[in-house]
């Protein structure tokens, strides 16, 4: 799968244009430094500073839902277990079971950005190692909301930031769309969209419009991709 996009690049204005990006990674955690100086990621502040109550019911069911496919197991005997050991087994497999599931579709999100990314950079998909046939429906998707919204991609992963606030994030894409106005994105995987995800890309725009030569304050999208095909093209991103 190859695209016809080219990427004429985005310059900030002086002093911008020359400063030294890095995103820096120890253990589970990353930040930005820009021109040496520390910056939090976008994400890091708002998972740290917006309550998502969400999450425990979600963990909760995942869970539940581990534990129900134990209890209808009917091979148990089998493993010569007596059932005090087999439950053990079971509440462990539950504890583990939400972490697995995240990490899973942390890595599917993953490759996906990737492989979006490259395919906007004009690369060939058989080339891309993280490319997997199971990822075109994202694929498909983000070049059908590319289509509506008439987008002309000018460049893609950008890193942008405030040093007065100490903060940084790298947007998924910078554009145009059809009419001319500045437009950033940001790709997600997830299974819905939430408020907090609006913050972060409005972060992006405020910090993309004060690095920028004069040119308004961009246009905002978070876009939604599917894991499967949808019956309904129209489905094909949200």
């Amino acid at each position: 799968m190859t695209t016809s996009n080219t990427l004429p690049g985005i310059q900030f204005r002086p002093p911008y244009d020359k400063a030294e990006v890095k995103l820096v990674t120890r253990g589970k955690g990353s930040w930005y430094t820009i021109d040496g100086v520390k910056h939090q990621r976008v994400t890091t502040v708002l998972n740290k500073a917006v309550p998502k109550p969400g999450l425990v019911p979600w963990a909760r069911n995942e869970a539940l839902a581990s534990v129900r496919e134990a209890l209808l197991d009917n091979d148990v005997d089998s493993r010569g277990m007596d059932w005090e050991d087999y439950v053990g087994e079971v509440i462990e497999k539950a504890r583990a079971q939400p972490d697995k599931t995240k990490d899973a579709a942390a890595d599917w999100g993953t490759r996906a950005h990737a492989c979006i990314a490259a395919m906007l950079r004009g690369q060939n998909m058989d080339a891309v190692p993280e490319w997997t046939p199971d990822l075109a429906p994202a694929l498909d998707g983000f070049l059908a909301w590319q289509a509506q919204e008439g987008i002309t991609v000018l460049d893609v992963e950008r890193t942008v930031w405030d040093s007065n606030l100490k903060v940084a994030g790298t947007c998924d894409g910078i554009g145009r769309d059809r009419h001319g106005c500045l437009v950033v994105w940001d790709n997600k995987t997830g299974k819905a969209l939430y408020p907090e995800m609006a913050l972060q890309v409005s972060a992006y725009t405020w910090m993309l419009d004060s690095l920028l030569p004069a040119s308004g304050l961009p246009r905002a999208f978070i876009v939604r991709l599917p894991h499967t095909a949808p019956e309904n093209p129209s489905d094909a991103f949200e």
